[in-house]
C-alpha cells in the first residue's frame, strides 16, 4: 500500500487537533471580510447614509458567513474520506435550489429587461438583489458540485439516493424547463413571462431548502449521531441567516420600502427556514446525540482505492452503528497496538488485503478488507 494512506491519517488527526479553534477562527474570519470589504466597495446606492454604508457591511457579513458555512463539511470529507454522515438526498436537492438561486440572482443583477420588468411593477423601485448576492448564488453552486463530487468518489455506506427525491428533482427540472420554452417563444404578457419565470426559480430554490433538510435530519435520528455532519457549517450558516434576514428588514425600514421583502420573497422565507432547521441540527447535536459529536467519537477516514478504513472511536466495538455504516455484515478481528506506535508502524504498509481485519487502537480502528 502507498504512504499516502498514512499521510491521510496524519491529516485527519492534524485538522482534529486544530479543530477547537476552528470556530473563533471562522467568526472572526467573517466579521474581518464583512467590515473590510463592505467598507471597501460602494455603499448601497439606494439607501440613504449611514444605512447605506451599513447594509453594505452586513450584506458582506453574511456573504462571508454563508459562504464559509460549506467549507467545514468540505474539509470534513477530505480528512475523512467519506461522506457516510451526509444525506444524498441532502445534496441533491442543494444542487437544484443553487443552481437555481445561482440564475435568479445573476439575471436580477445583471439583465437590463429584468430589472425593467421588475421597476413597472413595483413603482420604480429597484430590486433587493446585490452584488453579495450574486457573489454568494455562485460560490454557493460552486461548493455544493465540490460536494456532490465529494458524495460520487468518496465511500457512503449502503445510502442511495431516495426515488422520492429523484422524482422531485426531475419534475421541478423539466417544469422550470418547460416555463422557460414557452416564455421565449411566446409573446405574451401574462403568466409565461421572463420575470415569472424567475420567480418560478426562486420559489424552486424556496422549496428546496424547505424539504432538503428533511433527509439530514432523519439521517441524524436514524444513525443517533450527527458524526460526519459538521456543526461548524450549521453555526455558521445560523449567523447567515439571521443577518441576511436583518439586512431585508432594515433597508425596508429605512427607505419605507417594503416590497424589498415582497419583491424578493425567496431571501427573507430563505433565512427563516435556515434558522428553523439550524436550531433543530444544533438540539440533535448538543442535546440528543452529545456523546456522538465529533470530539468524542471522532470520523470515518476510507482509502478505496486500498480497501482500508480508519473508523476513529472512544470506544469501537463489532457491534458499533458506525461499523456498520462503513461496511455492514463483516466481522472484524480486533489487534491492540498503542496509537503512537501505529503511527511509526507498517500496519496500513503491511495490512492484509484478503478478509476483514481491524488494527484496533485507543483512537483509531483500520479495517482492512475487500
Amino acid at each position: 500500500m502507498p504512504h499516502r494512506h498514512r499521510s491521510h491519517v496524519k491529516i485527519a488527526k492534524t485538522l482534529r487537533s486544530l479543530e477547537p479553534y476552528s470556530g473563533p477562527a471562522m467568526f472572526t474570519a467573517i466579521v474581518v471580510v464583512g467590515f473590510v470589504v463592505g467598507y471597501a466597495v460602494d455603499a448601497t446606492p439606494n439607501i440613504p447614509e449611514p444605512y447605506g454604508r451599513i447594509s453594505s457591511v452586513i450584506g458582506w457579513t453574511y456573504f462571508a458567513a454563508w459562504s464559509m458555512s460549506f467549507w467545514p463539511q468540505i474539509i470534513s470529507n477530505f480528512a475523512r474520506q467519506s461522506v457516510v454522515g451526509v444525506s444524498l438526498d441532502y445534496q441533491l436537492y442543494n444542487l437544484l435550489g443553487f443552481v437555481c438561486y445561482a440564475i435568479f440572482n445573476c439575471s436580477f443583477f445583471w439583465g437590463a429587461s429584468v430589472q425593467a420588468d421588475y421597476m413597472a411593477l413595483h413603482d420604480g423601485h429597484r430590486n433587493a438583489v446585490q452584488i453579495n448576492d450574486v457573489f454568494f448564488a455562485l460560490h454557493a453552486l460552486t461548493a455544493t458540485l465540490v460536494q456532490v463530487y465529494q458524495c460520487l468518489v468518496y465511500p457512503r455506506g449502503d445510502q442511495t439516493l431516495s426515488v422520492l427525491s429523484q422524482v422531485v428533482v426531475t419534475a421541478s427540472t423539466l417544469t422550470c424547463g418547460l416555463f422557460y420554452l414557452v416564455s421565449t417563444t411566446t409573446d405574451s404578457l401574462g403568466l409565461f413571462t421572463t420575470l415569472n419565470f424567475l420567480y418560478l426559480l426562486s420559489y424552486v430554490k424556496l422549496g428546496a431548502t424547505l424539504v432538503k433538510y428533511i433527509p439530514q435530519v432523519y439521517l441524524n435520528h436514524v444513525r443517533r449521531s450527527t458524526v460526519g455532519y459538521s456543526i461548524y457549517g450549521v453555526l455558521v450558516d445560523c449567523l447567515g441567516s439571521v443577518l441576511s434576514m436583518g439586512q431585508l428588514v432594515m433597508d425596508g425600514a429605512v427607505t419605507d420600502d417594503w416590497s424589498v421583502i415582497s419583491g424578493d420573497p425567496v431571501k427573507f422565507g430563505l433565512g427563516a427556514v435556515c434558522i428553523f432547521f439550524d436550531v433543530v441540527f444544533m438540539v440533535q447535536h448538543y442535546v440528543l446525540y452529545p456523546d456522538t459529536d465529533d470530539d468524542e467519537r471522532g470520523g470515518i477516514v476510507v482509502y478505496p482505492a486500498s480497501n482500508v478504513v480508519v473508523v476513529e472511536l472512544a470506544a469501537a466495538s463489532e457491534n458499533d452503528p458506525l461499523l456498520k455504516n462503513v461496511v455492514p455484515s463483516a466481522a472484524y478481528t480486533f489487534l491492540a497496538t498503542a496509537y503512537d506506535d501505529f503511527e511509526k508502524s507498517d500496519a496500513l504498509d503491511n495490512a492484509p488485503r484478503g478478509g476483514p481485519v481491524a488494527v484496533h487502537v485507543p483512537q483509531v480502528v483500520v479495517l482492512c478488507g475487500e
